[in-house]
């Protein structure tokens, strides 16, 4: 399972955080970072960069709930769609 993949399930809610840094092999702490990087910086935000080089164009983690909370719908309600 890749980073992305256990971080958004951890924002969908669907393991806790603790789960997400045993998943993905980090501390707390460093999964925490990489939430925090998520959060501010979207999937470029999972990188480690040079400071000074952040991508400046991010979707705000509010509309990135929201869509997975719609997925997670449009998933519940036809499942054989997306399989």
């Amino acid at each position: 399972m890749k980073l992305q993949d256990v971080i958004l399930k951890a924002i969908a809610r669907k393991i806790t955080w603790l789960q997400a840094a045993d998943i993905a092999g980090v501390s707390l702490p460093a999964m925490e970072q990489k939430r925090r990087g998520y959060q501010r910086f979207g999937y470029t935000g999972l990188f480690d960069q040079l400071p000074g080089k952040r991508v400046i164009y991010s979707v705000p983690m509010s509309t990135v709930e929201k869509v997975l909370e719609l997925y997670q719908t449009i998933l519940r309600s036809h499942p054989a769609s997306f399989s």
